[in-house]
């Protein structure tokens, strides 16, 4: 698989010869110096954008195949991502833009609070559902950011680089989080971080380097 911006003399390769399978239920860490292509592999994998070689499968379907509008329906009830600088809308409650989240799935107003409800509370945001986004410090930002992808019960969830901004004592609570949503869920995460702590423990990561990623399989890691 590969990535390329532009044409002729112009063209930019952000990623070549990427030969990656991800198991469901499995936790990989990806990890490079700016502009190695990180954000990237998280927009292919994700449908975000699609590659200009070689073919993204999510159990069996090629994801570059789609229209547009499979692709959005497919985003939006299998994938879940969390952005480094997570955008909330000022205007709704940190409830409303979790429940936002399930809009595109149909389903009634009823279940979407339950269920926002529930991912809240799941990330320690519960004292804080009414409030506007505005109240929150950064890392509780990120924490509502996380309950938004996770409301829809994704298959797979795709985070870039979610403590990047944050100070150090503001990232355990976050990967913490994020760990427990991946073991409690069995959901597949690839997750871009710059956290050394993360990347010591983690049982399977990936360099990205110029566009090319070499893995690192660790085997005393576990869920």
């Amino acid at each position: 698989m590969g990535k390329r911006y532009g044409d002729g003399t112009a063209a930019v390769t952000a990623l070549t010869g990427i030969d990656l399978e991800i198991g469901a239920g499995e936790r990989l860490v990806v990890q490079g110096p700016p502009g190695g292509g990180k954000t990237t592999l998280l927009r292919l994998l994700g449908g975000l954008e699609r590659p200009t070689e070689g073919r993204v499968l999510l159990d069996g379907v090629d994801l570059g195949s789609l229209g547009d509008r499979a692709l959005t329906r497919l985003r939006a009830r299998r994938i879940g991502f969390v952005p480094r600088r997570p955008v909330l809308v000022a205007t709704l409650t940190v409830q409303q833009n979790v429940e936002a989240a399930l809009v595109p799935l149909g389903l009634k107003g009823a279940h979407r609070r339950r269920t926002a409800a529930e991912v809240l509370d799941a990330v320690g945001l519960a004292d804080l559902r009414s409030a506007p986004p505005g109240r929150l410090d950064p890392e509780q930002r990120q924490r509502a950011a996380l309950a938004r992808a996770l409301a829809k019960d994704p298959a797979v969830l795709l985070a870039d680089d979610p403590t990047g901004d944050l100070p150090a004592p503001d990232r355990a609570p976050v990967m913490s989080h994020l760990h427990h949503a991946w073991r409690d869920r069995g959901l597949t995460l690839v997750l871009v971080t710059h956290d050394t702590a993360v990347t010591s423990s983690a049982r399977r990561v990936g360099t990205l380097r110029g566009g090319r990623l070499a893995l690192d399989a660790r085997r005393t890691a576990t869920r």
